[in-house]
């Protein structure tokens, strides 16, 4: 009677740690679907930056040519960013295209006479609107790496999030301000 009780104990404690267990893991992997659409945001906003910058290269090539070195490497900045696979060279491949964006905003500068200003100062605009934003989600993204990140370090997730090798999320730090281009269209 007694080894049955006993055996009934074993079982029960087994089944309520298992439980205890899975509980946690799916607490941290909720965390981390979270940091997962979070970045999506992002995602979606760096889609739209390789898109404005397929458009300022067509509209630029008109006033500066196809053979200029700075419209080169904006093309190939964004080629790095379309390409990018984690958070680390996301971030890298979007400053470097912050910068050729803005490397082409000053070249234009000395182009009095641009072929279409209207079109270039909206298309400024919509850049200046998507560093924005992606500063902005990239805020939110940050937020819930550090919510999912400190659950990886507090006792007991930590423990599940070894056991199950869960990784901590890198953050994602913008960099450049949303001040691409401002001083174009000043003469305008």
């Amino acid at each position: 009677m007694w080894k049955f009780i006993g055996f009934i104990l074993v079982v029960l404690s087994i089944a309520i740690l298992g439980a205890v267990v899975v509980g946690f893991y799916y607490n941290l992997a909720k965390f981390r679907r979270e940091v997962e659409d979070s970045w999506s945001y992002i995602d979606d906003e760096l889609e739209n930056k390789i898109n404005l910058v397929n458009k300022l290269v067509e509209t630029a090539k008109k006033d500066v040519g196809h053979g200029n070195i700075v419209l080169k490497n904006l093309v190939e900045a964004q080629s790095w960013l379309a390409y990018a696979e984690t958070v680390k060279e996301t971030r890298e491949a979007n400053n470097n295209l912050t910068v050729a964006i803005e490397d082409l905003f000053v070249i234009l500068e000395d182009y009095p006479d641009l072929a279409s200003p209207e079109r270039l100062g909206e298309l400024m605009e919509q850049v200046e609107e998507n560093e924005y934003l992606i500063e902005e989600y990239g805020y939110l993204y940050n937020e819930m790496a550090y919510v999912y990140n400190n659950k990886l370090q507090t006792f007991p997730s930590n423990m599940v999030a070894n056991y199950f090798g869960l990784e901590y999320a890198e953050y994602f730090e913008p960099g450049g301000e949303a001040s691409v281009g401002k001083d174009l269209d000043s003469d305008s």
